[in-house]
Order: structure tokens, then C-alpha cells, then sequence
């Protein structure tokens, strides 16, 4: 059972040292946890309410998610 625990260990180090070479020369990517937060801006609109955030007509509105189902909304 150790040496399971030992092999995990040295599975996240390997994947950690490899994730730091590949960024050794580009010190301005962003890490894992960086790129996980930048999905948090997304938000879900109700779809009477798209024509005020887009600002267009409410007709303009229902036609463009027709014509783009597959556009998410509630």
C-alpha cells in the first residue's frame, strides 16, 4: 500500500516538473488554477432578458436564437 502512495507522489511530481519546463521560457503563462478561474465570467442569461444585455430589438433577439440553437440560455 506504500509503495501505491509513493507511485502517486512521483506521478504529481513528474506532471508538475513537466508543466514547469514547459512554461521555463514563458514565465507569463498562466498556471492550472489560473486558467480554471477565467471560466468563472460566464453567466446564463433567461432569454426574454438577451435583448437588453446584447442590446437589440426583442425580435432581432428571438430570430438570432432561432437561428442559433444551439446558443445557451434558459
Amino acid at each position: 500500500m506504500e509503495m501505491m502512495w509513493i507511485a502517486i507522489g512521483l506521478i504529481g511530481d513528474v506532471y508538475f516538473i513537466g508543466e514547469g519546463l514547459k512554461n521555463f521560457k514563458n514565465p507569463n503563462v498562466k498556471g492550472l488554477l489560473e486558467r480554471l478561474d477565467e471560466n468563472d465570467e460566464h453567466e446564463l442569461l433567461i432569454e426574454k432578458d438577451i435583448h437588453y444585455f446584447i442590446g437589440i430589438s426583442k425580435e432581432d433577439a428571438q430570430a438570432l436564437l432561432k437561428e442559433h440553437p444551439s446558443i445557451p440560455h434558459i
